[in-house]
């Protein structure tokens, strides 16, 4: 259900789609602003996005439009994708925007193929990482029947992109190594999709030492290495604090049951379960942990960096970009436990002292302002947009 379109001629209409009505309020809130503001004619759609839903109001409060597109983010059951792609039309043909911005892979894919048939003058697709069922395409050498049918399809339908955005240049690269795009599609890369400096305004370290990991608990954003590394550390170093924030969703590549349900009853660390305030952990912690094996760019580090917390992240695509090793923070090998417990130990040891870990956070704080700030990003956004339409 969503409001009926107003006729605005002289407006251009945008419809952005995402997998869930929270990122859409939480990571393109700054984005709908902008659009709005550069007066677009603003819609959204979510799988989860219904009125009554606690983001329909908040959408809704930033001037723009909200419908729902009811489809299952990480269902592979054929009817029910078929459904779910007439969803898609049905809604594009309804609104009939001048411009479609998808990002997650369903929303992209599925959004391309209705588009296409709506006949949308200008398709935007924003890559924010690979997803799970790349990562372990990737990883693999023997990909299932599912992944070589789920690969061709993406593969095609992206290349029908007026626009692809890519948030580092390892996945425009790998993109590009795989044949999912090639050299003839437009791509551009952007640094992520910014932080609020205004909204995650600098704060003084705590005095005792903590490490905060916050994420989705998947295999991937590296939530079992933190975990090791805590065991150990705070058998060595009994007043360390270690925290972890996050939640568990239906993924192919979440932890198992019985590591959360430890995880949960550890007594050498502080489960904080899922915060709607991460900032207030984040400034509660003296150090902000991810050691993912690959982001597009990790919205949480953004956070920490525009607080000013040290950074331990890894080597991996989408997370070195936001280190600069021994200037804000450390950059560690992914999958390494023992990579994660030599850094972390930095802080423990003596080998930093309180001048390093201030330096480390005046320079997030500095990276963030230099690099990732969301006025910027947003206002290069809406430029790219509108070059599209008046080319």
């Amino acid at each position: 259900m969503f409001l009926k379109r107003k006729h605005k001629p002289e407006r251009k209409t945008i419809l952005l789609i995402g997998n869930i009505s929270k990122s859409l309020y939480e990571f393109r809130g700054d984005l709908l602003r902008e659009l709005v503001n550069s007066n677009f004619e603003v819609y959204v759609a979510a799988s989860d996005l219904d009125e009554g839903s606690p983001y329909w109001d908040l959408l809704r409060g930033l001037g723009v439009q909200a419908c729902n597109i009811h489809f299952k983010r990480d269902s592979l059951n054929i009817f029910l994708e078929i459904q779910a792609i007439f969803k898609f039309i049905k809604t594009i043909n309804l609104i009939k925007p001048d411009v479609i911005f998808l990002y997650n892979i369903k929303p992209t894919l599925y959004g391309l193929i209705a588009s296409m048939l709506a006949k949308v003058p200008i398709r935007i697709s924003m890559i924010t990482g690979i997803g799970t069922m790349f990562y372990h395409l990737e990883e693999t050498n023997q990909p299932t029947f599912k992944q070589k049918t789920f690969k061709t399809l993406y593969s095609f339908f992206l290349k029908t992109s007026s626009i692809i955005l890519f948030q580092n240049n390892d996945d425009l690269k790998l993109f590009l190594k795989e044949g999912i795009i090639s050299n003839d599609n437009k791509s551009l890369v952007i640094n992520g999709s910014g932080i609020n400096l205004a909204k995650f305004s600098f704060s003084p370290l705590p005095e005792t030492i903590s490490f905060l990991f916050a994420g989705r608990f998947i295999k991937s954003k590296g939530i079992k290495e933190f975990f090791r590394a805590a065991i150990y550390l705070k058998s060595k170093y009994p007043r360390a604090v270690f925290k972890i924030a996050g939640w568990s969703d239906d993924s192919i590549d979440s932890i198992e049951a019985n590591v959360l349900e430890e995880i949960k009853n550890s007594k050498e660390i502080a489960y904080l379960g899922y915060s709607r305030k991460l900032d207030n952990e984040i400034k509660k912690s003296t150090v902000f942990v991810l050691p993912s094996y690959r982001e597009g760019t990790p919205r949480s580090v953004l956070e920490a960096m525009a607080i000013g917390r040290p950074i331990i992240t890894t080597f991996a695509p989408g997370c070195k970009e936001t280190v600069i090793h021994n200037y804000n923070g450390m950059l560690i090998k992914p999958k390494s436990t023992s990579s994660l417990i030599r850094a972390m130990k930095l802080f423990l040891d003596g080998s930093l002292n309180e001048v390093d870990n201030k330096r480390f956070a005046l320079n997030s704080r500095k990276l963030a302002e230099r690099k990732y700030d969301v006025i910027q990003i947003n206002k290069s956004i809406t430029k790219i947009i509108n070059q599209a339409l008046n080319y």
